[in-house]
């Protein structure tokens, strides 16, 4: 007796060949996946770590008056290991005071680059802010990326230890590399674009005349703080306030900083004797990085400032 076997359409026919490129297919899909997956973490890894840094913080000093405020700040400041090196009011109305510090290792960490005197003193500002008294001060580790001077995450820590820490403020944020390239724009100055004003013999005589001449009743400016950072590094808080000066900067100053709290820690202007040479920092990038936000048609009004 004869069975016919019946021949599926479904018949799987054996090929080791097409079972073997079945298996590399999917192992290149799952390492591609699995790359993929890996790459994807990195990044949002990345992205979480990278910090975005606003240039002042609000401190939890408190105060009924800008005196009693300012009274408080120097001495937390003090108490905190900190050096208050002098302090003054920018506008006429003492509606606000500007207190300058720095440390010792502030002042080492300033020392390492040329021009890092620049940053060699940090800024408290209390301001009566249309009857509110606003503490507010300059966020070290902001001013460290923006002027070369590297992380001072050590001296931000010992800054909120002596103050507090509310709230960033200033800008919508920049991160560390894009501070230590920051420019407004295209053809704008950057950090290293500073302006060399005068040339002396040596650094002890550069710092000797600018003292005087920043003392003499006919200037048109003053200092409101002289600190020496280094053996060739001096750096003056200088209060533009005569001549073509009065009452300019807070003229200035009501046209960018618009918002609150207030940046008046954005102030005083400084000047810096490094070796035997005078310079300071052009508008362009000295009101710039302070206020890397500002609309174009704003910046260009006072982007000249000092002249």
């Amino acid at each position: 007796m004869e069975i016919a076997l019946m021949r599926s359409p479904l018949t799987f026919v054996w090929n080791p060949s097409k079972v073997r490129h079945m298996e590399h297919s999917i192992r290149t899909r799952y390492l591609s996946w699995a790359l993929l997956a890996l790459l994807s973490s990195l990044w949002c890894t990345s992205a979480v770590a990278e910090e975005w840094y606003r240039p002042f913080v609000v401190a939890k000093t408190k105060g009924k008056t800008v005196a009693e405020a300012v009274e408080n700040a120097t001495t937390q400041l003090k108490a905190g290991g900190l050096e208050v090196v002098g302090q003054y009011a920018p506008y006429d109305d003492d509606s606000a005071v500007i207190i300058g510090f720095t440390s010792p290792e502030l002042k080492q960490a300033a020392a390492s680059q040329e021009f890092g005197g620049f940053g060699g003193v940090l800024r408290v500002a209390v301001t009566d802010n249309a009857g509110a008294i606003e503490v507010s001060y300059v966020n070290p580790e902001y001013i460290g990326y923006a002027y070369h001077l590297g992380d001072l995450s050590a001296i931000t820590a010992q800054v909120e230890g002596a103050l507090g820490k509310r709230k960033s403020f200033g800008a919508k944020g920049l991160r560390e590399d894009m501070l230590e390239r920051y420019h407004y724009m295209m053809f704008m100055p950057y950090f290293k674009d500073k302006r060399v004003i005068a040339r002396f013999a040596d650094h002890a005589s550069a710092v000797q005349k600018v003292a005087a001449a920043l003392q003499h009743p006919d200037s048109d400016m003053s200092a409101v703080w002289q600190v020496q950072v280094s053996d060739d590094q001096t750096v003056f808080g200088v209060k533009l306030h005569g001549g073509k000066w009065e009452g300019q900067m807070e003229k200035i100053m009501s046209k960018i900083d618009v918002d609150s709290p207030k940046s008046t820690a954005a102030l005083p202007w400084e000047l810096l004797v490094t070796g035997e040479k005078l310079v300071y920092l052009p508008g362009k990038f000295r009101i710039a990085v302070m206020f890397p936000d500002l609309p174009m048609g704003t910046f260009m009004q006072i982007s000249n400032v000092p002249d």
